[in-house]
């Protein structure tokens, strides 16, 4: 079994923060957050989101989209 480095780790927890973040924004509010102002805030780039999130990148802001990270298998 392959180990996931530290770093990416974290990384992977903020994304899933940042899109948990967004949707209950989406709930509440009908649209969600800004991007930049949540990923400053959790600490994460918006190239790690790309990166790891590509689809959530992309669609942040289409309420319509709802993303779930993959629970294998998570890395190219």
């Amino acid at each position: 079994m392959e180990t996931i480095p530290l770093r990416i780790s974290e990384t992977i927890g903020k994304i899933h923060e940042l899109a948990e973040y967004r949707e209950s924004c989406i709930r509440e509010n009908h649209e969600p957050p800004i991007f930049r102002h949540v990923a400053a805030q959790l600490e994460v780039s918006a190239e790690e989101v790309h990166t790891y999130a590509p689809e959530l990148y992309m669609q942040w802001y289409d309420t319509e989209f709802h993303w779930k990270l993959p629970t294998e298998h998570p890395f190219h």
